[in-house]
């Protein structure tokens, strides 16, 4: 499953790259829904998770569990609830076919 940034979404990443360079060295990013939504902060596993997904990762769970030096079978349903949580609080959508 693939995921994008909403439309009215802008986001910072601090001293660090976006996909595919994405380090699991403790990013840290800040969202935002524009124009008035408040920030939101993200750092370690959940800004890994937030930007493989924005990325357009087809495979984000094994991308993931690549990135962070894990097995994907350990790390899938928690990394499931987590993009399910991101998609329900708008700061993810689900990609159309």
């Amino acid at each position: 499953m693939r995921f994008v940034v909403p439309r009215r979404m802008a986001y910072v990443v601090v001293d660090g790259e976006e996909p595919p360079e994405v380090s699991p060295e403790d990013p840290e990013l800040y969202l935002m829904r524009l124009p008035d939504g408040p920030p939101v902060r993200l750092g370690g596993t959940a800004a890994v998770i937030w930007l493989v997904a924005s990325a357009g990762e087809e495979d984000v769970v094994e991308a993931v569990a690549r990135l962070v030096e894990r097995d994907p079978v350990d790390i899938e349903p928690d990394v499931m609830t987590y993009l399910d949580l991101l998609v329900a609080d708008g700061l993810l959508e689900r990609a159309r076919s």
